[in-house]
């Protein structure tokens, strides 16, 4: 009865106990540290990804800006061939500073995201991405319709529906705000108001969950072993489990393209690609997941290095004994 009861505790309070110790220890590192985030946002590999002529099947068939309709698969194209880059990242940072800005004032997150920059770009190569898209334009002899850009009537010259084109997406861009706010959340206030998650505290944080687990984790061994040895041994059974799911998980992350088996990218579908399919899209993740996937990897064969002490000591314990 012991033993199932002290089988019962781990499984539903030791086990999630101490693999929330093992990840805050692999999350200290990165989670709370300002770089990481601009490295990300600031990565080539992401715009390359973005640039993927893949990507691009993933555009809904029409896009409407306003009262115009585009052809969507076209439209992203030529975006994709005009993507200002240069502000995306500056915008990216802003957004970073601000947020880490916000934390560490002990607001919560969120707050308005300055989008002028990129207006600015993005009004800029409105006349590249008509010309781009207007390349790729069909031609029908039909007569045109008001505010219809998914082809282009034989009648109208490129040259016109290009000037055309980038008055249309000019004036969409226009209409975007010059500061966007994500929507308010009655609980964020009480969810993301932390005023310190730098890598010292994840860590402090870590330590204290790691000693309560170790706490539990030996009650547990005693209370379900019959001798030194027995309950040594329980209890590297215990720290191994979740250490060597913390190795699993790390090694299964680091794989070229191992990622892509634990859900972060969605399955195909009729109207949604392969996204595995995209060698730059999968370099980015790849990066950007490096140091969770080496987190994990330290912070499980610590776990299992107790694990493996514990079992250590048992065989110091046994032939005391015997005796």
């Amino acid at each position: 009865m012991k033993r199932f009861f002290a089988a019962v505790v781990y499984l539903v309070v030791g086990l999630p106990l101490a693999f929330s110790a093992l990840l805050l220890f692999a999350a200290a590192p990165w989670a709370g540290n300002r770089d990481f985030y601009r490295h990300i946002v600031d990565d080539d590999r992401l715009y390359a990804a973005i640039a993927a002529p893949e990507m691009a099947k993933a555009a809904p068939q029409t896009i409407e800006l306003g009262a115009a309709r585009f052809d969507g698969h076209g439209l992203v194209a030529a975006v994709q061939r005009n993507l200002p880059v240069a502000a995306l990242k500056g915008t990216g940072e802003s957004v970073v500073d601000a947020a880490f800005a916000r934390v560490a004032a002990g607001e919560p997150l969120g707050g308005a995201v300055d989008l002028r920059a990129l207006k600015a770009a993005l009004r800029q190569r409105s006349p590249a991405i008509a010309g781009d898209y207007v390349a790729a334009l069909p031609a029908r002899p039909d007569a045109g319709v008001e505010g219809d850009f998914t082809w282009r009537p034989e009648s109208v010259p490129p040259a016109s529906e290009r000037a055309l084109m980038a008055q249309v997406l000019g004036a969409a861009v226009d209409r975007i705000p010059d500061q966007a706010a994500p929507p308010e959340s009655p609980n964020r206030g009480k969810l993301l108001s932390m005023s310190d998650i730098s890598p010292a505290a994840l860590t402090r944080s870590a330590f204290l969950l790691s000693a309560l687990s170790v706490l539990l984790i030996s009650g547990l061994a005693y209370l379900g072993g019959r001798s030194a040895g027995a309950r040594l041994k329980r209890a590297a059974v215990m720290l191994f489990i979740p250490s060597l799911v913390a190795v699993a998980g790390g090694i299964l992350i680091m794989l070229p393209g191992g990622f892509a088996h634990l859900g972060i990218l969605p399955a195909s579908s009729d109207t949604f690609p392969d996204l595995r399919q995209v060698p730059a899209l999968l370099a980015f993740i790849a990066s950007a997941l490096a140091p969770a996937a080496r987190g994990l990897l330290i912070a499980g064969l610590v776990g299992a290095s107790l694990g493996g002490l514990s079992l250590s000591f048992r065989r110091i314990a046994e032939p005391r004994e015997i005796e």
